[in-house]
């Protein structure tokens, strides 16, 4: 062939993706007319399945295990029946069952064989190993690798769950357009689709479709291909195959010779996703923590030379969404990290990848959007890894709000108004590290908080990454609401910070806790405003049950009347945040369809708001919002504002300082609910 001949039938990657005709060009005609001339074509790789496959034949263990069984098996018998009776054999199995041997107990293989089929599946499901039966001593302790529990060992269970062919296909659409690219652990480039996980790790797959299942529509009307049977179907497979994966996984933590293994780790950050969106928080942050434990073990968290391999990049991959995930359930919980930046020497994420550059829309997800936006979407690039790289950031910062300002001593403090050295240099540090963050992110990555399109035709992966940010920055503030001198509340009035922080420096000033918190919670109802015009909200990742909440707080805060003759004047922010509460409230209720820990967050609502009304300091009368004030309502006179009592004031303030990151737990929540009396 000539030296000169080059390939016609090249195409880059967005025309491959569009399934159109690509004139290999560098860049092709296609990319410079809708992309701006960003082309990229990937590397031709050989035919054949994936890199670690096993053979057709089955594992090469397996098979060797296999012929091992039937040897000694075939010794077992010809020794018998040389050596002594069949009643003497018999009666060592059945009159001595304390002593028997592992030559006795292969003996009875071919009774058993007689009564159960021989079949592949059931040789899967019921795995027969002789040397059980011996005294359990080191030589013949099984392996855990051996047992049916083994991630390695089985198949999928999809089938058992009662999953079609066709409702797969569906579940893998839906991880491939939300799930993979908020967490892109699996190395998607290495395979050729994801269907050919059922071969190379069935934990993962199955751990893949139990997420799916959790994110798909719950309603059968609403069914990707409009198959109602797999739609009524998806609750129920997700259970199974869920508490499949959780099994399999802590089946192999009992053996003394278990080690961790990549695919675990992988399966269990789904486990706990799931486990989150169903409220059962406490269960998520163990099999999160297991995650993490196991993360160590493998050495994912330390640092290595070869970052170009597949492996290497599915490791770090894997690692950072591990600890995206540990601060997710520590803020959720309110419970301690269980890893921390500091302890991590990994490279981030490469993104020099096809992931980074595929078109979100592909396949059939046309039908996953609202249809007046489907053809903007259509040209929008995922920027998965990017996106990825920048969310470790801002849960990098997440960490250090969770340690230093909602720790429990200094939780515990602040409701008693007690000043803790550094804080308010911590507060400021923190503040600026984000804004930082927010004004070096790349081009790509940016938006207009100003902008009322800042969020359409948006990535959902793009949508977490903002809300988190935007919810840091909730939690750093919302502690200090009534504390700043320059935080105008919602009924005019002021509190001076010298009286309660006598040492805090003239050389830096602290942010504005209230104008902070109330834009970062409108932030997130606007995020969700525009989302609700893209997508359809049953489609949320779990972790927006806490974005909306905790943006709900602030404005339940914010909302409710305050006590006084000039509660019924409803102030223009009052009147906004009760706009707001009411907004998130009816988000909450419409994702309860798909994740049922939304449903308890609206109670905690309702009673956080009514706090607000009964420790909400009164109102001048007449409201300054509308009238002139002319004439306030008496007060004691020890906080030095007009119509405010000590009393009423730290009610207020308790209200704010004893606020937890957590969710919906209802303890740490009930420290915010004073007693009516």
């Amino acid at each position: 062939m000539s030296e000169s001949r080059t390939r016609s039938t090249r195409a880059c990657v967005a025309c491959s993706i569009r399934k159109i005709k690509c004139d290999s060009n560098d860049p092709c005609a296609h990319c410079v007319r809708f992309f701006n001339g960003e082309c990229f074509y990937t590397t031709p790789k050989k035919r054949g399945p994936p890199k670690g496959c096993p053979p057709r034949g089955g594992h090469r263990k397996r098979q060797a295990l296999e012929r091992a069984e039937a040897a000694a098996s075939e010794a077992a018998i010809h020794g018998a029946s040389s050596g002594a009776g069949g009643n003497d054999a018999h009666c060592s199995v059945t009159g001595n069952m304390g002593v028997v041997t592992a030559q006795s107990a292969a003996a009875r293989a071919p009774l058993n064989s007689a009564r159960i089929p021989d079949t592949p599946k059931m040789d899967e499901m019921i795995s027969f190993d002789p040397e059980l039966l011996a005294m359990p001593t080191p030589r013949t302790l099984p392996s855990p690798q051996l047992v049916g529990a083994s991630p390695s060992s089985g198949g999928s269970s999809c089938h058992a769950a009662g999953l079609s062919s066709e409702a797969i296909d569906d579940l893998l659409l839906v991880y491939e357009t939300f799930i993979h690219p908020h967490w892109p652990m699996i190395y998607v480039p290495q395979l050729r689709s994801l269907r050919s996980l059922e071969t190379y790790s069935p934990l993962v797959f199955d751990a893949v479709l139990a997420i799916s299942a959790a994110n798909s529509d719950m309603c059968e009307n609403f069914g990707v291909n409009g198959s109602h049977k797999a739609g009524r179907s998806f609750a129920v497979a997700c259970d199974l195959l869920t508490e499949s994966v959780r099994a399999r996984v802590l089946g192999t933590m009992n053996g003394r010779d278990h080690a961790p293994t990549l695919q675990s780790v992988q399966a269990l950050l789904m486990v706990s996703l799931v486990d989150q969106g169903v409220g059962r928080t406490s269960l998520a942050y163990q099999m999160g923590g297991f995650a993490c434990r196991m993360a160590l073990d493998l050495g994912l968290h330390t640092h290595s030379e070869d970052m170009r391999s597949r492996d290497s990049q599915e490791r770090c991959r894997t690692l950072w969404a591990t600890y995206i995930l540990d601060k997710m359930l520590a803020a959720v919980s309110q419970r301690p990290v269980n890893l921390r930046a500091v302890d991590i020497d990994a490279a981030r994420p490469s993104i020099m990848e096809r992931d980074e550059f595929d078109l979100w829309l592909s396949g059939g997800a046309q039908a996953l959007l609202q249809p007046n936006v489907r053809e903007k979407m259509e040209t929008v690039k995922s920027h998965t890894l990017s996106s990825f790289n920048s969310w470790i950031d801002v849960m990098a910062s997440l960490e250090i709000i969770i340690d230093q300002v909602y720790r429990p001593s200094t939780r515990r403090a602040r409701m008693h108004g007690e000043h803790v050295d550094g804080y308010d240099e911590v507060v400021v540090h923190i503040d600026q590290q984000l804004r930082k963050w927010r004004s070096e992110l790349p081009a790509h990555l940016q938006w207009d908080d100003d902008s009322d399109t800042a969020h359409i035709n948006t990535g959902l992966h793009l949508l977490t990454m903002r809300g988190w940010y935007h919810i840091s920055m909730l939690l750093l503030h919302r502690p200090q609401v009534p504390f700043l001198d320059t935080a105008d509340s919602p009924d005019g009035y002021r509190v001076e910070s010298g009286d309660r922080v006598p040492e805090t420096p003239i050389n830096f000033r602290l942010p504005n806790g209230l104008d902070a918190s109330r834009h970062s919670a409108t932030a997130v109802c606007k995020i969700m405003e525009q989302y609700e015009r893209t997508f359809r909200v049953r489609k949320f990742a779990s972790s927006w049950v806490y974005l909306v909440f905790q943006a709900a707080t602030v404005h339940a805060g914010l909302a409710a009347h305050g006590p006084g003759p000039g509660a019924n004047l409803l102030s223009p922010t009052r009147a906004e945040s009760l706009r707001r509460l009411e907004q998130c409230i009816r988000w909450l209720d419409t994702i309860a369809m798909q994740w049922s820990s939304a449903s308890r967050h609206v109670e905690i609502l309702r009673k956080l708001s009514a706090a607000g009304a009964r420790t909400r300091p009164p109102s001048p009368f007449p409201d300054p919002n509308y009238l002139e004030v002319t004439d306030f309502q008496s007060g004691d006179g020890e906080t030095g504002i007009p119509g405010i009592s000590q009393l009423d004031l730290n009610a207020w303030m308790l209200l704010w300082a004893s606020m937890p990151t957590a969710g919906d737990d209802i303890n740490l929540w009930q420290q915010c609910f004073p007693n009516p009396s």
